[in-house]
């Protein structure tokens, strides 16, 4: 990988730290490259040689190019990808406070590897929902500072053999 190309993709990964914002930063990529966005609840016209893209949910994204042969002569290609976000997901009225503090409630979401958590600078992305809307708010608070302590415990092997296993009502705050 070429230096630019490294850059390209360090920024794209600054740009989208939720799966939301992959979905935007891709939808805006194929727009550049003239792909035209679907909606999938309306009946699609199709041309030979067009490139669409139809976003679900916000967090789902389908790009594809439609040939311009007959498909049952040439038949088709198609390519897939799947990307997962596994981390920890701030919880509905999740704010509290404890002493000077004020907490946030989080869940486990999509099996994330826990150590890798503890004891590093963490931010806040992702999409806010209002009730009874249909518009979203995207947020990415760039500023660092969140920090999930691990306490050492020294000779703790089952830590070692099982991993990370925090007791989520008081460990992720």
């Amino acid at each position: 990988m070429s230096q630019p190309q490294a850059q390209m993709l360090l920024n794209f990964i600054d740009n989208s730290p939720s799966p939301w914002h992959v979905a935007i930063s891709i939808a805006k990529e194929l727009e550049i490259q003239d792909f035209q966005c679907l909606d999938e609840r309306d009946a699609w016209k199709l041309e030979a040689g067009g490139r669409y893209y139809v976003v679900r949910d916000g967090s789902s994204l389908i790009g594809f190019v439609v040939g311009d042969g007959d498909p049952i002569q040439q038949g088709f290609r198609m390519i897939g990808a799947h990307t997962d976000s596994p981390g920890l997901r701030v919880k509905p009225y999740a704010p509290y406070t404890k002493g000077p503090m004020v907490r946030l409630g989080v869940e486990v979401y999509g099996g994330p590897i826990l150590a890798t958590f503890t004891d590093r600078d963490l931010s806040l992305a992702g999409r806010r929902e209002n009730r009874g809307q249909t518009t979203f708010l995207y947020v990415s608070f760039n500023r660092r500072g969140y920090v999930w302590k691990r306490k050492i415990l020294m000779g703790n092997d089952s830590e070692n053999k099982y991993g990370l296993s925090p007791i989520f009502r008081y460990s992720l705050l």
